[in-house]
């Protein structure tokens, strides 16, 4: 199995698909391609294609770690010129709006104190 195909599977990211994985010094670095060829609006959730492509940028964001390494999502996303509320990134279904953290990853992190021993005499 390929390591691209490995992490389809491993990752799930709905609407992406994997293109490559690097193994850097921060961690491993997932780079996916957004399946969809709509554009939506980052800001105001705007679709169609009266919404112009000003520019493109690639974004980074924090994910699950994989055992012991840090791991980072990455994509190319377009920079839309929407009428109503100017120039914004694409909206992505992993990550909510100009978050630097995926979903699963603020998930994971709500979820974490509500298992914390409540007094700190439960911890020592």
């Amino acid at each position: 199995m390929r390591v691209c195909s490995a992490f389809n599977r491993l990752l799930a990211l709905p609407g992406a698909s994997v293109i490559d994985v690097a193994f850097a010094s921060v961690g491993v670095i997932v780079t996916v391609r957004l399946r969809r060829r709509r554009r939506v609006c980052g800001a105001c959730g705007q679709t169609g294609d009266h919404l112009q492509i000003h520019d493109r940028r690639v974004k980074r964001w924090r994910h699950l770690d994989l055992g012991a390494a840090r791991c980072h999502i990455e994509c190319e996303l377009r920079l839309l010129r929407c009428p109503d509320c100017g120039v914004h990134a694409e909206a992505v279904p992993w990550a909510r709006p100009g978050a630097h953290h995926t979903r699963d990853f603020e998930d994971l992190v709500a979820w974490l104190p509500s298992r914390w021993p409540r007094t700190r005499s439960a911890v020592c």
